[in-house]
């Protein structure tokens, strides 16, 4: 959660300083923001914050921001995430509408309003702030975080999309600002930190009377002073995103997270769909509940109004679990309805003396069906990105799963050199090596819907998949109602209902003994095309040999070095095997010159290669008999050796 993490904001701010200076200053004489960072360095010099102010950024953008050092929590590599005072405006064009495709993302964080600086003892007043028509993408800490605010924040024709955190958004009020600064004075009067070890000072012993006196004080302050953050969504996508499989926290995995006190939040008009958030094998029982919306007060507020909560997966309680007794449903709609859940929709819960959690009632929605007009995940047209230096994106997203020997399904990224994988033949291979591995490559690639499962494969247009009859093609030539192979049985099958784009960061490409891995169900090729066509094309004439059949023949030396230990991995500054690399770049040449010249390297490269995967097929499948066959083959040679020579000899 974001409360463990402690954010340098007023150091990162002034660390962005010499990059903007670089930028110039194009942008703040033009009608919009190029960067993020501008916009929180112009926030820190308002004098009036009551003056309302507004920020453009500009249309057809990826914004990425920078990703927190887990060393001194300073934010780097990327933009300054949105920052702001009160009664200010941050939009995407002109007009504010999500059509206009300004995103945030590939980062840790895109929204953070805290105070800048820990020393300042003044909350921010949101007053009446606006975010109006910005679509929040692949964020990989918390997209949204605000503390220490009040007022109003509303966000208007957002989307956010396809963030793999916990939480995605986490809104905190003034409460918790009050009640973390206290803690932190009671750490430094009472357990100083030396050299980094928490030592408690048995000298001082620590006034109850003083603290409770603070606490008290507290109270009374936010009982006489209205500092209750006032959050609404309108008309807002909420679709794609998930809880990590790796982490646990003591109020589970949730899409959006309100742990505090005096935290009020309005759904109008939103739509949730394809948000995962389903059962992992996590050791703590309190982190066994997963859902959409979770409030950890019972002085909060939700109300939810005619919006739709399409094809979400959720585990434990409800969709949404609060502690809240103020809840208000308004044509709202659920589909598919879980009966696995103890509530169908939302669940009121009860925290006990050991805080554990349980439910103690439901909240129902009312519509039966959908009336909401439900907004598109994102322009047809991708936003314009600053190059990633990498040349090589023929891979699986990271946020893939596959099922590996011993350890059951992990996330693609998580996949390490040697774990067995399930693959086509039904039987688990072991991982030899990466064709490709890159953290932080940011790719593009298709999301590949199929009624098999609500997880979509995600998978670069060139990569293989295998489609009805064992065909293996480019995953750009799939097509709505096509049928993939299902598993590792030929004969199930999935229809594809939906084809989307998208970008992730993080590459992975693994390679198995058969060229094939079973990635989110589906059967996959290890390998690519690099025609985008199932068969080899020399000039304008194909032939009849797969690019699944060449990439593996070719692959034969590489996997053959594996087998016998000889097989040290290296890769390029992309992420590349120096294995691939070299053949890689020659391909590619090769498809580029004359036919005739094509086809004049190309057949003794093949005949090579082919006697290669002959060799291998031979020695590796049928150890015994190869052995066999080579020392009769020398027993008969030495025979016939010394028997020349005695013939020689006797001449």
């Amino acid at each position: 959660m974001m409360k463990s993490t402690t954010i340098r904001t007023k150091n990162a701010l002034l660390a962005s300083w010499c990059w903007v200076l670089l930028l110039g200053f194009a942008s703040a004489q033009s009608n919009c923001k190029d960067n993020l960072t501008e916009v929180a360095l112009s926030e820190t010099f308002v004098a009036d914050r009551s003056i309302p102010r507004t920020y453009n950024l500009c249309p057809d953008r990826l914004y990425a921001t920078g990703v927190l050092d887990p060393a001194d929590g300073e934010l780097r590599d990327g933009f300054f995430p949105i920052a702001f005072y009160g009664n200010c405006t941050v939009q995407c064009g002109e007009n504010g509408l999500r059509s206009n495709n300004c995103e945030i993302g590939i980062g840790d964080l895109a929204i953070l309003m805290t105070p800048f600086d820990e020393a300042d003892p003044n909350p921010i007043d949101f007053g009446d702030s606006y975010i109006r028509g910005i679509s929040i993408v692949d964020i990989f800490r918390v997209p949204v975080f605000t503390g220490g605010t009040f007022g109003n924040l509303n966000f208007v024709d957002c989307a956010f999309l396809n963030s793999i955190a916990q939480p995605n958004i986490q809104l905190s009020s003034v409460a918790a600002l009050r009640r973390r600064r206290r803690d932190v004075e009671w750490m430094e009067e009472y357990v100083p930190q030396k050299g980094g070890l928490v030592v408690p000072n048995f000298k001082k012993v620590p006034d109850a009377k003083k603290w409770t006196d603070r606490k008290e004080a507290d109270d009374r302050y936010l009982q006489t002073t209205d500092q209750t953050l006032h959050v609404t969504f309108t008309d807002c996508l909420f679709e794609g995103n998930e809880g990590p499989s790796n982490f646990q926290t003591d109020g589970g995995l949730t899409l959006i997270f309100m742990p505090d006190d005096d935290v009020d939040i309005t759904l109008r008009r939103a739509m949730f769909r394809d948000n995962f958030f389903p059962q992992y094998p996590l050791p703590n029982p309190q982190a066994d509940s997963k859902n959409l919306l979770s409030v950890f007060s019972e002085n909060n507020k939700i109300t939810i109004q005619d919006s739709c909560f399409l094809n979400n997966e959720a585990h434990g309680f409800a969709l949404v679990q609060s502690v809240a007794t103020d809840i208000t449903i308004s044509n709202v709609f659920v589909d598919p309805v879980d009966t696995s859940l103890q509530c169908p929709f939302v669940t009121r819960l009860e925290i006990g003396l050991m805080n554990d959690i349980t439910s103690i009632g439901c909240v129902d929605f009312d519509a039966s069906e959908c009336t909401l007009f439900a907004p598109t995940a994102a322009p047809s047209a991708s936003p314009t990105r600053a190059p990633t230096g990498g040349g090589f994106s023929i891979c699986f997203s990271g946020r893939n799963q596959v099922e590996v020997e011993g350890k059951g399904k992990i996330d693609m990224k998580d996949l390490q050199k040697g774990d067995s994988v399930l693959t086509g033949n039904g039987k688990f291979e072991p991982v030899y090596g990466f064709g490709h591995t890159d953290d932080f490559a940011e790719t593009d690639y298709l999301q590949i819907y199929t009624d098999s499962s609500r997880r979509p494969l995600e998978i670069s247009s060139d990569h293989m998949v295998f489609t009805e009859g064992y065909r293996s093609i480019p995953a750009a030539n799939v097509q709505v109602g096509d049928k993939l192979i299902l598993g590792s049985d030929s004969l199930a099958l999935a229809k594809v209902l939906a084809i989307k784009n998208a970008v992730r960061k993080g590459s992975y490409a693994p390679f198995t003994e058969s060229g094939t891995i079973v990635v989110n169900g589906i059967l996959a090729s290890s390998f690519v095309a690099f025609q985008e066509k199932e068969h080899l094309h020399i000039g304008e004439v194909a032939t009849p040999l797969p690019y699944q059949w060449l990439a593996h023949t070719f692959e034969a030396p590489h996997r053959m070095m594996c087998a016998i230990g000889f097989c040290k991995e290296t890769y390029t500054t992309e992420g590349v095997s120096r294995w691939v690399d070299g053949p890689l770049k020659v391909s590619q040449w090769m498809l580029r010159q004359h036919p005739v010249v094509h086809f004049l390297v190309f057949v003794p490269a093949l005949t090579f290669f082919s006697l290669m995967a002959l060799f291998e097929a031979t020695v590796f499948s049928y150890p015994i008999a190869s052995l066999s066959l080579l020392l009769a083959a020398t027993v008969a040679y030495v025979l016939s050796s010394s028997v020349r020579v005695v013939k020689k000899k006797s001449l």
